[in-house]
């Protein structure tokens, strides 16, 4: 991969010197892609950002929207990075970029995914409203995706946004709804959880 970023970075050099923006854009293409296979995010999202500033600056969509699927990539992974560490301002700032990106490349699947990563990190930052409207778009997605799995992990968490809410007769049909598709798609982790947290609120 050294000896590949060595020739891209000659290529960029060249396409530079003489003006060739086509050719700029596709060497910072693949020296972003070339970066992320050697698990360099933060370098390989500068090599995308400008990317996609080369390709709105010449006006074409199928670039934009190239560009802007694998920054989608790289933001989700220095938001997951951050999650690990306990950042979670952090890493709603990347999941955010991350979101936006996925819009621009017009993929609802990657879409989805930020709005429910999105949800939960405003649910550790104790911040349920924003989760539930991220959580509530994911849900939408996954119904447009039929998404069944999905769908159960958008009830998940909307039933502990609510939780934190104390809206327990809210969690009760959310977890309920999660249970059943949890049972439907023979989901047995996520059927234990639905079934302890439901005991837990009915105890209490």
């Amino acid at each position: 991969p050294k000896t590949g970023v060595y020739f891209y970075e000659k290529c960029l050099e060249i396409a530079r010197l003489t003006g060739d923006k086509r050719g700029e854009m596709a060497a910072n293409h693949d020296l972003g892609l070339i970066h992320q296979r050697m698990d360099e995010p933060a370098t390989a999202t500068r090599y995308h950002e400008r990317q996609l500033e080369l390709a709105g600056g010449l006006d074409m969509a199928p670039e934009v929207r190239v560009a802007s699927a694998e920054l989608a990539k790289v933001y989700r992974k220095a938001a997951e990075e951050r999650e690990k560490l306990g950042e979670f301002d952090g890493a709603v700032g990347f999941y955010t970029k991350c979101l936006e990106s996925s819009q621009a490349a017009a993929d609802r699947a990657s879409e989805g995914l930020a709005c429910y990563s999105l949800g939960r990190s405003y649910v550790m930052l104790e911040d349920p409203l924003k989760a539930i409207g991220f959580l509530d778009d994911y849900e939408t997605i996954c119904r447009d995706l039929a998404d069944v799995e999905g769908e159960g992990q958008a009830c998940a968490a909307l039933a502990a946004a609510y939780q934190t809410l104390r809206n327990d007769e809210r969690a009760l049909e959310y977890l309920e709804r999660c249970l059943q598709i949890a049972t439907e798609t023979e989901n047995l982790v996520a059927q234990g959880d639905a079934c302890c947290t439901l005991g837990m609120i009915h105890n209490k």
